[in-house]
């Protein structure tokens, strides 16, 4: 087995573990403090050189003030006792991150883990206290940060601090107007049912075409998946996760609220280990799913009214087109696969041909290419 170099954890969910047992929060993250040591011996155990661990991050000031008073409290008496865990595995310590913000006391008890430890060299363990993306991008020379989901106003206070002013001209920030001025208004009630469009908008500046092409594009990515979101939640938990953590992300930003929401209510439910939960609300986001992209395929279909091409009929498909996409396949080229795949939908075939091709797109959007390769060349063979 090969041993990675570098292994670096974040500290989250003990919280949510302990409620799921019923249990205090604090309790979770006493456990989780705990856990620590086991996960240092381990990593000394395995040969792993380097061990980085996200302990305590500048948003979790933000929680309430006996949360925190428990955790500085916890802290203190995990660094006083870092101390043994650094002689058992020749461990030297480091703190990263900001640490001037902590009481003196945990200043102290830093200074002395890391001044005692420095003698050892088997392994090094940084522990990242008071540390945030945000605070470390600022100390890098940048001004501000913005983070997701993006919104007009706040990307638009950011220009206005470096615009001259007399570069700035004002724009009616009226978003009902601009939807009434639209040549969309009289089509845009398909979507009401699954999307609050009035603060998509607001989030995209009133812009329509950009508004379409977001859902458009958000339909595209998700809806091949809907239908095995419940076959993953029995046989690949972790696609299950990843397809509903981006669900969850990108729903927002399309005024998808429900979706996100209930998106967000099943992700947790993975994390503390919630099956039942999971599996008794999946077939019903499953269905809300199907009602958005049914709703927003009957929208764009209203706005982009396409004239119907007879296809030209092929008796089987080009060999060619399929040697390359195995080679894209191979290559992980997702981009350059769907390109041909899209190249080769422009055709009709008979019904065998067409059970090969939605067997291929299937294995193709469950990421599986080498199963996709093998597909291919069983069609190749047979012709």
């Amino acid at each position: 087995m090969k041993i990675p170099q570098h292994v670096a954890i974040i500290l989250d969910g003990n919280g949510r573990w302990a409620k799921s047992k019923g249990m205090p929060r604090n309790y979770g993250h006493t456990v989780g403090a705990k856990n620590v040591e086991t996960v240092c011996q381990a990593a000394h155990d395995m040969g792993i050189k380097y061990l980085t661990l996200y302990a305590f991050s500048t948003e979790n000031w933000n929680r309430p003030d006996n949360e925190v008073n428990a955790l500085m409290k916890l802290l203190e008496s995990y660094l006083k006792n870092c101390i043994k865990t650094a002689d058992k595995n020749n461990m030297r310590v480091r703190v990263i991150g900001e640490v001037s913000a902590f009481d003196q006391d945990i200043q102290e008890s830093i200074a002395r883990l890391e001044q005692y430890s420095q003698k050892y060299d088997e392994i090094y363990f940084q522990i990242a206290l008071n540390y945030g993306s945000r605070d470390e991008i600022i100390k890098q020379g940048f001004s501000d940060v913005l983070v997701k989901p993006l919104e007009m106003d706040g990307i638009e206070g950011i220009f206005r601090l470096f615009l001259p002013e007399d570069k700035i001209k004002e724009k009616t920030s009226n978003i009902r107007q601009y939807i009434s001025e639209s040549r969309f208004k009289d089509d845009v009630y398909i979507l009401e049912n699954s999307i609050v469009v009035e603060n998509a908008l607001k989030m995209i500046g009133g812009n329509f075409d950009t508004f379409n092409r977001f859902i458009a594009a958000f339909k595209e990515d998700y809806e091949p998946d809907v239908d095995r979101l419940e076959e993953y939640i029995d046989d690949d938990v972790r696609r299950y996760r990843n397809i509903i953590h981006d669900i969850k992300s990108s729903s927002g930003n399309i005024g998808a609220y429900s979706i996100e929401r209930k998106a967000a209510n099943l992700e947790s439910a993975i994390n503390i280990g919630n099956m039942q939960y999971a599996k008794e609300n999946t077939h019903e986001f499953v269905s809300m799913l199907k009602r958005m992209f049914k709703d927003i395929g009957l929208y764009l279909a209203k706005i982009n009214p396409v004239e119907q091409q007879e296809k030209t009929v092929r008796d089987a498909v080009d060999r060619g087109q399929l040697k390359d996409m195995r080679t894209f396949l191979r290559d992980a080229d997702v981009g350059a696969v769907k390109e041909i795949l899209a190249e080769i939908d422009r055709y009709e075939y008979n019904d065998a041909d067409i059970e090969f091709l939605n067997a291929l797109k299937m294995t193709v959007d469950a990421m599986d290419y080498e199963g996709a390769s093998e597909i291919i060349d069983q069609y190749l063979n047979s012709k």
